[in-house]
């Protein structure tokens, strides 16, 4: 599935959730920090799933929750930041998960910010920027969300 740049509903987004649901799919939340012009990304650990990947911070939404539940639970888990909002849709992508097919929700969000502190399932930070994205690994999927949202199409004047 191709990035999209795109606002939803809560309502929209809650209906799109069941439906991907009910076919077996997973779902999981990513987040687009942003800070003086760079974006946040986490390296994952070698012994997990995608090692030594980089990715925006996130995870999955666990059932019951809403998408905004499980932006403001992983933000909170990966950073130990608080969630302020969460702001447009920067892009949806479908990979091949652990077990299943997986579809991601990337929104931009705005965060209490402090120094961030690193989840067990991460090895590293950075905060990377259009200069220096070509330096890190990861899937091509999140290789077109960064690049996306470090284009500036989000960018606040």
């Amino acid at each position: 599935m191709e990035p999209e740049h795109r606002h939803r509903s809560e309502p929209g987004l809650a209906e799109e959730l069941r439906a991907i649901r009910a076919c077996g799919m997973l779902a999981t939340v990513g987040l687009v920090i942003r800070q003086n012009g760079a974006v946040l990304i986490l390296k994952r650990r070698a012994d997990d799933f995608m090692p030594n990947l980089w990715e925006v911070p996130g995870g999955h939404v666990d059932p019951g929750e809403s998408i905004e539940e499980a932006a403001a639970r992983e933000l909170q888990e990966e950073t130990g930041w608080r969630l302020l909002s969460l702001g447009p849709l920067v892009s949806v992508f479908e990979y091949d998960g652990e077990g299943a097919r997986t579809r991601e929700w990337n929104f931009e969000v705005a965060a209490a910010m402090n120094t961030p502190l690193l989840h067990p399932e991460h090895q590293a930070s950075r905060w990377v920027t259009a200069a220096t994205l070509h330096r890190y690994r990861m899937t091509p999927d999140m290789h077109a969300l960064l690049k996306l949202a470090l284009g500036g199409a989000l960018e606040k004047g």
